[in-house]
């Protein structure tokens, strides 16, 4: 499949690129993504893999009393979300556009906009969040459910996907990993 498609985050013009390409990988991990997971049917208004992001960025953000269950159900979504070949490049590439289109929306007002539709906030609070949901997803979720291995692919993509939101987004990202380890660690 091509980058173009790759790059590409409206979900509408993905699948007209589908029909007329032969890579049967792209095709499933598309459907697996835009799916009803209950029914099984396509479905462009619901996007698991975005879901899966932002439910590691809720897990985080709780800390939830029964960890192990939620580590296991993290893993039987991660599993149900990889398809037949499992974590391979064409995964990888799939939740990195899946967090690149994440990201695009979380930029745009803030907060308050992406979740209740409302409000707009300061460039500097919106950089800050994204690099703090950024550091949730590639950082926190897998520390705190304790499957760093596990979602290390997960990991990796939202990591190369949040360093194209600018230039000083990996180095922001950098700095606030080595702030919170630092924190972490009583220095």
């Amino acid at each position: 499949m091509t980058d173009y498609f790759y790059r590409e985050t409206d979900p509408e013009k993905r699948r007209q690129m589908l029909e007329e390409d032969t890579d049967e990988r792209a095709k499933e991990l598309f459907g697996i993504r835009f799916s009803n997971e209950k029914t099984g049917e396509a479905d462009l208004g619901k996007d698991r893999y975005i879901w899966f992001l932002m439910c590691l960025d809720i897990i985080v953000r709780q800390k939830p009393f029964f960890i192990k269950r939620e580590a296991k159900k993290t893993v039987t979504n991660l599993t149900a979300l990889m398809g037949s070949a499992g974590a391979d490049e064409a995964f990888f590439k799939e939740m990195k556009n899946a967090a690149i289109r994440l990201f695009s929306t979380s930029g745009k007002n803030g907060e308050g906009h992406r979740l209740l539709g409302v409000g707009t906030v300061e460039d500097g609070v919106k950089i800050a969040d994204q690099c703090m949901d950024a550091w949730r997803l590639v950082y926190g979720a897998p520390q705190v459910l304790g499957l760093k291995e596990e979602l290390s692919v997960v990991s990796e993509a939202v990591k190369e996907a949040y360093y194209t939101v600018d230039e000083q987004a990996a180095d922001r990202l950098e700095r606030l990993r080595a702030k919170l380890s630092g924190e972490r660690k009583g220095k």
